[in-house]
């Protein structure tokens, strides 16, 4: 199998090296493409940015392959699925060719119109623009089941900042993880920099009293008559 050498920019479909971080035509970064949702397109067509709408044929995180075959499949002949992902303006030509061809087939039109030549031409331009639509609709199915469908996609702000506040921890817990094995370190070499361990009790006799008493081994008073003490 022959390696890839090229990658097309999803937004300007200009060819880019394989490796290449940004697309040479118009700046894309492929990066963010990790980052964009169809929720986001959605948003940007409702407010008529399309600028920022990309049609990519990889599914964003935000829509399920097989949810979306399955609504093609089921209900696409009306236009569905593109409902599902944002392509309205092609929704409502798949929705007028339907109710064109229920016009037709329910002869909403009486048959003897047929007799008149205009008016058989008139159902046949109802036929035909229905006929694509179901042609839009086989197609579009497979697309999807084959991974060629594409959906409007823009770059979801709320994923760049997910990334960006994991990005933060992240550099901030490596930070406190390289202070402590720097103190770690400091602390092999520089033994005296160490806490001080506990000191354990010891059993010692007083040098006045005459009493056995437990002290620290750092204590040089007795604790019962105040005077130095020895060990045992």
């Amino acid at each position: 199998m022959r390696e890839k050498k090229f990658k097309r920019c999803p937004r300007c479909d200009k060819k880019n090296n394989i490796y290449a971080d940004r697309c040479e035509e118009c700046g894309l970064v492929f990066d963010r493409l990790s980052k964009v949702t169809n929720r986001a397109a959605k948003k940007a067509i409702s407010k008529k940015e399309y600028n920022k709408i990309i049609n990519y044929n990889v599914l964003p995180v935000d829509i399920n392959k097989w949810k979306l075959f399955f609504i093609a499949l089921f209900f696409g002949w009306f236009g569905a699925h593109f409902v599902k992902v944002g392509k309205y303006k092609t929704f409502v030509y798949m929705l007028v060719s339907l109710l064109l061809i229920m016009l037709v087939v329910t002869s909403v039109i009486p048959l003897s119109w047929f007799d008149h030549q205009y008016l058989f031409l008139f159902a046949w331009g109802c036929v035909l623009p229905a006929s694509i639509g179901t042609i839009i609709w086989v197609v579009t199915t497979f697309q999807i089941l084959f991974g060629k469908f594409k959906v409007p996609v823009a770059i979801d702000e709320t994923l760049v900042k997910q990334d960006l506040d994991y990005n933060t921890v992240k550099e901030i817990l490596n930070e406190v993880k390289q202070d402590r094995k720097k103190q770690h370190n400091d602390n092999k070499e520089n033994p005296k920099s160490k806490k001080k361990m506990k000191a354990e009790k010891i059993r010692v006799v007083c040098a006045s009293c005459g009493a056995f008493v437990k002290v620290y081994s750092d204590e040089t008073i007795c604790p019962k008559c105040d005077e130095p003490l020895k060990e045992e």
